[in-house]
């Protein structure tokens, strides 16, 4: 069995499968009231899991790890609240899940969510 290693880009083991989410807001100037923020998510090579010992023996291929960074804008006005998601903002084609190490489930490509909110 030959061991791996990650490439030198690669972040830490210490941020596997964990995201990092910051935010900074605007309190004044011409961007008061403006908020951005920034999301990033990596998550290693996986190997499947399963509970059968005769499956997990088999040699199955490691899903490969991605990095995938996700944005954020807001800005707030009187009562109201505008705001733009982009979810995996590179595009980065990955597989999200693998329930019981057999189906896997493509994560989302490049999305936009727009939402207004009013708070009275």
């Amino acid at each position: 069995m030959t061991r791996r290693f990650p490439k030198p880009c690669t972040p830490p083991r210490l941020f596997a499968s964990k995201p990092i989410r910051t935010r900074y807001a605007f309190t004044q100037g011409s961007l008061e009231n403006f908020t951005a923020g920034i999301g990033y998510f990596y998550t290693g090579d996986r190997k499947p899991f399963t509970a059968s010992s005769w499956v997990a023996d088999f040699p199955f291929p490691a899903w490969p790890g991605y990095d995938r960074v996700d944005l954020l804008f807001s800005y707030s006005w009187k009562d109201y609240l505008f705001q733009l998601n982009v979810g995996n903002v590179t595009d980065e084609y990955h597989f999200a899940t693998a329930p019981h190490g057999v189906a896997l489930t493509e994560g989302l490509p490049r999305n936009f969510k727009f939402t207004m909110t009013y708070s009275w």
